[in-house]
């Protein structure tokens, strides 16, 4: 028989009315589970993993691996090794939480582990893919648009889902389900593609972007696309 023992009711019903609620409320809610997770919780994984990653991150860069300079071949043994080995791990991850009601102790001893692996495999996947389709591929405009926003777009996104689903905006917190949220999710991205493909017609970097290396810099850079100045 399946252990259905997930968090409890109570603690569901606190997360919810705190995120339905207004800015401060939500503050009361967010502020200590962040501290938590900025200091016991980074060091306990993501300070491991993420170091990890970006070394072998690094690695994959020095032998030409993100330039798409590979041969066709490698990057599909890469797409199909990474998405062959880590889908399938990803799909007993989720069974396995359902069967124990996502138990917190099953989810860190097992779980944790198996997500922990199938997000790196998945991620080589996705290199894969990206790098294929950077030599086939002939219009990828749209994706090369976001990527010069990525900053500009992460902000974006979360100031707008913070939006629709908190209690100082529309306060669909819980409200909305599987099939709602990811209709959300692609209006979104679907709204980013466009506005970034808009701005790069004029401008060579994001707004945040822009900011952010003029303040580095330390002088005002120019934003323009070099298209944009020639007219």
């Amino acid at each position: 028989m399946s252990n259905r023992s997930g968090p409890p009711a109570e603690a569901l019903t606190r997360e919810i009315e705190a995120y339905r609620s207004g800015w401060l409320g939500q503050m009361r809610h967010r502020v200590p589970m962040a501290f938590d997770r900025q200091t016991s919780g980074f060091v306990s994984r993501p300070l491991w993993q993420m170091t990890g990653l970006m070394v072998i991150g690094m690695a994959l860069f020095k032998n030409n691996v993100f330039n798409a300079a590979r041969s066709t071949r490698f990057y599909g043994v890469l797409t199909l090794g990474g998405f062959g080995l880590g889908i399938p791990l990803v799909l007993f991850a989720i069974h396995e939480n359902f069967a124990a009601g996502w138990a917190l102790r099953r989810f860190l001893i097992l779980d944790g582990l198996a997500n922990y692996w199938s997000g790196f495999l998945v991620g080589l996947g996705w290199v894969g893919l990206v790098m294929l389709a950077c030599r086939h591929v002939r219009h990828l405009g749209a994706f090369a648009a976001v990527g010069r926003l990525s900053l500009t777009n992460y902000l974006f996104q979360s100031v707008l889902f913070t939006a629709i689903f908190y209690g100082h905006g529309l306060g669909l917190f819980a409200r909305v389900e599987r099939a709602g949220q990811l209709a959300v999710a692609v209006g979104v991205a679907a709204f980013e593609i466009v506005t970034s493909l808009l701005w790069t017609r004029y401008f060579s970097v994001g707004p945040v972007e822009w900011a952010w290396r003029s303040l580095s810099l330390g002088r005002r850079l120019s934003a323009r696309a070099p298209s944009a100045e020639a007219t």
